[in-house]
């Protein structure tokens, strides 16, 4: 009885020794509120900081997961939104930093009409795109050069 309930202990125990790591279904997140510039800075700082990839949102729940666990009083400047792992790897396909990829037919939370298949953008990032008070962590396809946050996940 006693393994059973340590082994409980130790599946439902989600700290980490950061304020930025959160777990959701076994997967940790790293919420990271310092900006760069482009998503291949994103990248790199994930996958050799962390061994980690681009979060890969492909639910509601996760969605709202994220934007529940980010500290909106850590976003004190511009910018307000953070790279995520969905990129346009065609011209007709989306597809996340784990290989997986999407369409129309699943999850997804674009901000207004955006042309998700403009050549000129590439990368995705959630945020208020404006200012603080705008869409609530709104989807916006962006030229991946930009400055913006990001956010891990574990492999």
């Amino acid at each position: 009885m006693f393994f059973v309930l340590l082994l409980l202990n130790l599946i439902v125990v989600t700290s980490t020794s950061t304020d930025s790591w959160h777990q959701l279904d076994g997967i940790e997140y790293y919420i990271e509120y310092t900006a760069v510039i482009g998503v291949d800075k994103a990248n790199e700082s994930c996958q050799q900081a962390m061994n980690a990839i681009l979060a890969v949102v492909n639910s509601k729940r996760i969605q709202d997961f994220l934007v529940k666990n980010i500290d909106t009083t850590k976003l004190t400047d511009n910018p307000y939104s953070f790279y995520i792992g969905l990129s346009r790897a065609s011209q007709t396909t989306l597809q996340w930093s784990d290989g997986t990829t999407t369409d129309t037919s699943v999850f997804t939370y674009w901000d207004g009409p955006d042309d998700v298949y403009d050549n000129r953008k590439l990368c995705v990032t959630m945020g208020f795109h404006e200012a603080v008070n705008a869409a609530l962590f709104k989807w916006k396809i962006e030229k991946c050069s930009g400055t913006h946050r990001y956010i891990c996940q574990s492999r």
